[in-house]
């Protein structure tokens, strides 16, 4: 690992100055060229092995306070990123550097002080953190620009009629900014996207636009679910600082576990060998992953 960071030092040091930035924009404009334009987002991950590294090369405090700022990056990046792929890359950022810390904090003692900017960077996520609205603007917006570029000859306009095509669409992504949606990231509860709108009268006029709008978000709802695991992950976090914490077993603390760090829809349970914390996981897992989210209680 030491190795493949050989030269990265530049890199790790733009890293840990993007928790200082309000917002993520993209700079690239809709279909400017012939592919999606998309940044490289995989370097935002390059520093969660350079913290563990430095971590077992004993400094633990750098390790851990390079963490929180990188989940307080991904937190703005959930809340402010202009697509879909940005909101969804900020989730992956709190979810793993999350799992990082609970690894590191697991081999500290109990009342271990963690650094000042894991405060702020730690507390549960709000349900406008969690929120898909933004990112579903964004969305709206590169659709938008594709319809607008399908226009331009009078044979498109033929079969696609611009204003009821962005109307369509527009039920699409506009079900993430409803207070519905609010509501069910608040409680931690599934968001139900709205099926894609079905053929209606006005389709005779236009054939391309109404093919284009039922296909174009059948399975929003799902990104929401990662959303919700990246808050679920920081409340394992804060569960495991809480329970090693408490005297006396921890199954029997668990019944008393603080409600910010516990939802009423998934509250965490012990594994059957009582080393972890874990609650079932709501987004699709990737391979190697099993159905729960997991946060260790004792060091192996």
């Amino acid at each position: 690992f030491a190795d493949a960071h050989a030269g990265h030092a530049g890199l790790h040091e733009r890293l840990a100055r993007m928790a200082d930035y309000d917002r993520f924009d993209s700079p690239f404009q809709p279909f400017e060229s012939e592919l999606l334009p998309l940044p490289a987002y995989t370097p935002l991950l390059d520093g969660t092995s350079a913290q563990a590294l430095a971590y077992l090369q004993g400094d633990v405090a750098g390790a851990v306070e390079a963490g929180c700022r990188s989940v307080q990056f991904g937190r703005r990046m959930m809340r402010t990123g202009s697509t879909l792929v940005d909101s969804m890359m900020g989730a992956a950022v709190v979810r793993i550097h999350a799992a990082l810390l609970g690894d590191m904090l697991v081999e500290q003692s109990p009342d271990y002080v963690l650094p000042v900017s894991c405060e702020v960077a730690l507390q549960p996520l709000e349900a406008d953190e969690q929120s898909l609205c933004h990112a579903m603007q964004g969305e709206f917006a590169m659709n938008k620009a594709a319809i607008e570029a399908s226009t331009q000859t009078a044979g498109s306009r033929l079969l696609l009629d611009r204003d009821h095509t962005l109307a369509r669409i527009a039920g699409n992504f506009g079900w993430a900014c409803r207070p519905a949606a609010v509501k069910a990231l608040a409680a931690d509860v599934p968001l139900l996207a709205p099926p894609p709108p079905r053929w209606e009268v006005g389709c005779v006029a236009n054939p391309l636009g109404c093919t284009l709008s039922a296909i174009a978000g059948p399975s929003h709802a799902q990104y929401a679910t990662r959303s919700q695991d990246a808050a679920a992950m920081i409340r394992l976090l804060g569960a495991q600082r809480w329970l090693r914490q408490q005297a006396g077993p921890p199954d029997e603390a668990l019944a008393r576990l603080p409600a910010q760090w516990r939802s009423q829809a998934r509250t965490p349970t012990l594994s059957a060998d009582g080393r972890h914390l874990q609650l079932l996981r709501r987004g699709p897992a990737r391979e190697g992953e099993g159905p729960y989210l997991s946060m260790p209680l004792r060091a192996d």
